[in-house]
């Protein structure tokens, strides 16, 4: 059996911070649960199938790697923090795409001539077929527990900001 899914891939902060997108989402798990809708969409933190798909080559050669690079690694670029917005629903994805801004279609990346340098990308769009039967190693686990440093920097300097102000 196969199952197509499509996903939208992104920096940590640009998708964990962004209200725009929080709205959206949030928005769309309401009408989902008032129409008694099956949820077809799922948030990953650093989601291993970018690894299990050799995506990580192909994705190092977009303008949203080298525009964000800043945001998508960290310690000498030996971690990269990604998060992923995967949904059976094609249109779903699409629409979250346009609304969002500019993804580069990593599926035709290698069939199109270079992107314009100029052109600011948000992330990057796909599909992934699961189809068992095809040998590729697909896995939809993440790592949570990855995030990237800033926030935890910006988690701890909140709280030490309401330390120092109260202690006196």
């Amino acid at each position: 059996m196969s199952t197509e899914y499509y996903y939208l891939l992104m920096s940590q902060q640009d998708l964990l911070q962004n209200e725009v997108i929080e709205e959206v989402i949030r928005e769309r798990a309401s009408s989902y649960i008032l129409q008694n809708k099956k949820i077809d969409f799922w948030i990953l933190v650093n989601p291993k199938f970018v690894n299990d798909m050799n995506l990580s080559l192909k994705i190092k050669q977009t303008n949203f790697y080298k525009q964000k690079k800043n945001m998508l690694t960290y310690f000498n670029d030996k971690c990269e923090f990604y998060t992923a917005i995967i949904s059976t629903n094609k249109e779903f994805i699409t629409w979250f795409s346009l609304r969002l801004g500019y993804f580069e279609d990593i599926d035709s990346f290698e069939k199109l001539s270079p992107v314009n340098p100029n052109y600011i990308s948000n992330g990057v769009t796909g599909k992934v077929d699961t189809n068992l039967s095809s040998g590729k190693n697909f896995s939809f686990d993440s790592e949570p527990k990855n995030l990237h440093p800033t926030f935890l920097t910006t988690k701890y300097q909140k709280l030490l900001e309401v330390l120092y102000t109260y202690q006196k």
